[in-house]
């Protein structure tokens, strides 16, 4: 920054982080937006910030431009499938001529209905031409009836048949009643394979097994291509905590910082979604310009960051409540007692995973709406999701039931308290699965005699 003086015309250069350091008031908004995801997965809209993955998002487009009916991006927890898929893969078919929709099946129980709400809000796009009113269920049955590629061109009015249906947490299928399996197959995978039709889909390694043996699942990764995709190299992770400091002017990590974030991030499956956290907490904690190193050790370093973070969120909002008083409601969850208050945050972190029944794999982040939250645990789950915390992810907006989900399936083993009470109510939980699905079915059966306005739906 240059400040001229025009009596005596001098100029002066001025450090925005030491004038940051005098000002802290301006502080904030001299800060660039944070490069780095923390917990969440990175986005199409992130891409310029995405780095190490190159060589693999060119292999996976050109699986999917060879002769498959799917390909099926297979990896450890915690290794990146998404953000490779998101921000990797999706911009590249696009910029090929790809539409590209992308279903998150960890967070819908009727996939194709979501496959319906992504579809109505790529036809709304303005090349399209003005926007008609067509429901959803309408897409559904074009979808189950004509076919993917016919829905397209009635929703766009394009004959182009170029698209990428992406997958994401392709685990989640598991849990699915069949017929809402079978629903999705059909409609993805028909008996006349479509020219242009892509399907990508990203699975966790330790579910591979499952799905192999799959009576549906199975001939479809049979018939695709498997890429696995293996923690990143010492290069790779190199590139992702320096590139995108590197690319921003006035800010740069203190000497030796980097190297030995390197060193201990090591060679562990699992540990990108540990260095993505700590990286975002250092960006943000950021002193003159610097990612410091008190910063990083006093967060607990890559491995002790995010467990430090959920635990002292946990003593924040559960343990200091005394239920004495009239607490703050802005600090507080609720005027409890500790032992309801802990109960209730309990049940609220069971309440955010589940099973797959007689399944032994790990347990998988469970989207948990408002209404089966009740308003005590609302009040929880909100404050787990606010701005100093980021531990869960809220959704919703006009139309759409609230719901909130943990920000990444490394909090399951990461945080201390949430593996415990998956370890002890692992019964229920594996219960609970088996219920959810008896009562969808009933609801399915409901729906076939009553009129659609009282169908429960659940498009998320």
């Amino acid at each position: 920054m240059t400040v001229w003086a025009r009596d005596d015309q001098q100029a002066y250069m001025l450090h925005l982080g030491a004038l940051a350091d005098e000002i802290p008031a301006l502080a904030g908004a001299l800060l660039a937006p944070t490069p780095f995801r923390g917990l969440e997965p990175f986005r199409e809209e992130d891409t310029d910030v995405f780095f190490g993955r190159e060589e693999d998002t060119e292999s996976v487009v050109r699986a999917l431009r060879g002769d498959h009916a799917a390909v099926t991006l297979c990896g450890p927890s915690g290794c990146g499938k998404s953000s490779l898929a998101l921000a990797g893969v999706a911009p590249v078919m696009r910029r090929a001529g790809h539409e590209v929709v992308v279903v998150h099946c960890g967070r819908t129980s009727r996939p194709v209905g979501a496959v319906a709400v992504e579809l109505l809000e790529l036809a709304r796009q303005e090349r399209f031409g003005p926007p008609r009113a067509i429901g959803v269920e309408r897409v559904v049955t074009w979808l189950t009836g004509a076919g993917l590629a016919d829905t397209v061109h009635r929703l766009t009015g394009s004959a182009t048949t170029d698209l990428l249906v992406l997958l994401d947490q392709a685990e989640a299928l598991l849990d699915l009643p069949e017929g809402d399996l079978t629903a999705l197959l059909s409609v993805l995978f028909p008996a006349r394979r479509i020219a242009g039709m892509r399907v990508l889909l990203t699975l966790r390694a330790d579910f591979i097994d499952a799905v192999l043996s799959h009576e549906h699942l199975g001939p479809v990764l049979k018939r695709g291509a498997v890429l696995p995709l293996t923690p990143m190299t010492r290069e790779q992770l190199h590139a992702v905590i320096t590139r995108p400091v590197d690319r921003v002017p006035n800010v740069s990590y203190e000497p030796g910082l980097a190297r030995r974030i390197l060193e201990d991030v090591g060679s562990e499956s699992g540990a990108l979604p540990l260095l993505s956290f700590v990286l975002r907490h250092l960006w943000e904690e950021q002193s003159g310009g610097r990612l410091r190193v008190e910063a990083y050790e006093r967060a607990g370093g890559v491995s002790g960051a995010l467990r430090r973070h959920a635990e002292e969120a946990w003593r924040k909002y559960v343990l200091s409540v005394t239920g004495t008083g009239s607490p703050d409601p802005a600090d507080t969850p609720e005027t409890l007692y500790p032992t309801e208050t802990i109960t209730h945050a309990r049940r609220l972190l069971a309440g955010l995973v589940r099973v797959v029944p007689g399944s032994g794999a790990p347990a998988l982040r469970r989207v948990l709406t408002r209404a089966e939250a009740g308003d005590q645990r609302w009040r929880l789950a909100v404050l787990f999701a606010g701005k100093d915390e980021r531990l869960l992810v809220l959704h919703g907006g006009a139309g759409v039931p609230e719901s909130v989900e943990l920000a990444h399936e490394a909090l399951i083993t990461a945080w201390p308290t949430l593996s415990e009470v998956v370890r002890e109510d692992r019964v229920f939980l594996a219960a609970r699965t088996d219920l959810q699905h008896d009562r969808e079915r009933w609801e399915r059966r409901l729906c076939r005699r009553a009129p659609a306005t009282r169908c429960p739906s659940r498009f998320s």
